[in-house]
């Protein structure tokens, strides 16, 4: 997963100035000691952007079950 979000960033992404992308990181995690040692995990892989996590909703729990994970990269809107 994390593999995948590299290339993104160094494909898909490579014209966006770093600034405006931000990694997002979701679970569904019981524990919040997991929650953050997923944050932790992700930001070491990333050191260069903003990471930041997100609990996943009760609606894509109940499907993915306890303890799922996901990332994923945002682009924020430029200022004018």
């Amino acid at each position: 997963m994390l593999e995948a979000l590299q290339n993104d960033l160094a494909t898909r992404f490579f014209e966006i100035p770093a600034e405006r992308l931000q990694i997002g990181t979701a679970g569904t995690f019981e524990k919040k000691e997991d929650a953050e040692k997923w944050l932790a995990f992700v930001q070491s892989a990333f050191p260069q952007s903003s990471v930041y996590y997100f609990p996943l909703s009760c609606s894509i729990a109940c499907h993915v079950g306890i303890n799922a994970l996901g990332v994923g990269v945002s682009v924020l809107a430029e200022r004018n």
